[in-house]
């Protein structure tokens, strides 16, 4: 901008005029601010950064790119005051420092900020908490699966913990917490935390009996002879005890109650995982253990609904879902011998209906949605029993199944239909693990995740 002064001007108009002249200047100098300050994205969630865009006369001009010659993968939008970079769905390509250039006229400015991706999928996996020996050195393992943070990507990490429990740790609990070493997430995201019972193996209780010639002795459970092995909920009822030699018959009886953590605990949401605003939308969350389970709703940590321990079960509405409804929501059920987390992310958008103007057709596509991973009889599992795992998605096109063990994929199948059947004729010890079902199409992916654990026979 050029300014002419008067050939008869004073010094101190002069000097009054380039005053003048700097406060125009300072009041219209261009100005760059990005939010969030410091982008913490979800793998797999649409997250948008925002340039604002200040004192620019004209329509700006606006970059953004990834440093270090990558693609940015990622859609934007500018207007006079405002550019929309949107992550739909964020990648772990998307982690690192990113550029925002902006030119109005002949004045230039650029911002950089630090996108840091991360995935933290479920709950720490405790294993050996069922083979603890009373006076017995134990040692107890607990292992996360399939973290990332940043460029760190991570399939297992696990942790040991040696003790040796004496008789006040019966009937105790004992927790794993993870952490992901990021300050700016908040808690609900950043920690994931297991707590199971400490049941210590002793002495099995003895039935005895008297007799001539020598009695033989057995236990039977409906009308099963018993063998023992881990319990389950199923075990609780009223035992047998018969004493038998040639002269007769003598039985006795003993009430056994089970005691369980939350187990197959269920976060579903209908009509599914991604809205458009104003729909009405149901979380319904439910779980076993004995004692029934409390059960405690929240969104962003903030709690929602609790329901009593009877029944396991409890149900949320939303009338109308909001844009600031898309959130993690999380299903806690929790009794006195232990918790399980289940989590679910709702995306909320804006109504789009895209036309084609030219034939007047309207094109219909939606990204996986209602994803599920069920496992049948359930997540905890004695030796030898039969496992089924079933998958099955809805998306538009139909998407693409993977189901995973340990990050090993164990089946996949095509797009169409969009439904996955796995069985394991014999569990095993080792197949207690984190498996997960990923849905995908060319519009995005969701997972699901389920964790099971396999108990081995017990000889006290």
């Amino acid at each position: 901008m050029l300014y002419l002064l008067p050939l008869t001007a004073s010094p101190s108009d002069t000097l009054l005029q380039l005053e003048i002249v700097m406060v125009f200047l300072i009041l219209f100098a261009l100005h760059v601010d990005v939010f969030p300050r410091r982008p913490v994205f979800q793998l797999g969630e649409r997250r948008q950064l925002v340039s604002e865009i200040r004192d620019c006369p004209t329509a700006p001009i606006v970059s953004w790119s990834l440093l270090g010659d990558r693609p940015l993968a990622a859609s934007v939008s500018t207007n006079r005051t405002h550019s929309v970079v949107t992550f739909d769905p964020v990648v772990a390509e998307h982690d690192g420092p990113l550029l925002c250039r902006v030119s109005c006229g002949s004045e230039n400015k650029q911002i950089k900020t630090s996108v840091h991706v991360y995935s933290f999928p479920s709950a720490p996996l405790i294993h050996g908490e069922d083979r603890v020996r009373l006076g017995a050195e134990s040692t107890l393992t607990c292992e996360v699966s399939d973290s990332i943070m940043g460029d760190h990507r991570s399939s297992s990490v696990r942790a040991e913990y040696t003790f040796t429990p004496s008789p006040r740790d019966a009937g105790g609990n004992i927790s794993c917490s993870a952490t992901l070493d990021l300050l700016d997430l908040p808690p609900e995201d950043r920690t994931r935390e297991t707590t199971v019972p400490l049941n210590l193996l002793c002495e099995s209780t003895l039935c005895s009996a008297e007799g001539n010639p020598e009695p033989t002795v057995s236990w039977s459970f409906g009308g099963r002879v018993l063998i023992l092995a881990a319990v389950s909920l199923a075990d609780a009822g009223r035992y047998y005890c018969e004493a038998r030699n040639s002269e007769g018959s003598q039985t006795a009886h003993l009430e056994v109650t089970v005691h369980a953590p939350p187990t197959n605990t269920s976060l579903s949401v209908r009509p599914g995982d991604w809205l458009q605003e104003g729909q009405q939308v149901t979380f319904s969350c439910q779980s076993d253990g004995a004692p029934p389970p409390t059960l405690v709703l929240r969104r962003k940590g903030e709690e929602l609904q609790r329901t009593g321990p009877a029944p396991s079960q409890l149900s949320f509405s939303l009338s109308s879902a909001r844009l600031e409804d898309s959130a993690h929501y999380q299903c806690e059920a929790s009794n006195q011998h232990g918790s399980q987390l289940v989590t679910r992310t709702v995306s909320v958008t804006e109504i789009d209906l895209l036309y084609l103007r030219v034939t007047g057709v309207c094109s219909s596509t939606a990204p996986p949605t209602n994803t599920s991973l069920s496992v049948r009889p359930g997540d905890w599992l004695q030796e030898g029993q039969q496992v089924t795992f079933s998958c099955q998605s809805d998306g538009a096109p139909p998407p693409t199944l993977v189901l995973r063990r340990k990050g090993e994929e164990l089946q996949r199948t095509g797009p169409a239909p969009s439904q996955l059947s796995f069985s394991l004729s014999s569990a095993r010890l080792e197949d207690s693990a984190h498996y997960q079902c990923e849905a995908s199409n060319q519009h995005g992916s969701q997972l699901v995740t389920r964790t099971i654990s396999v108990t081995g026979t017990t000889s006290c």
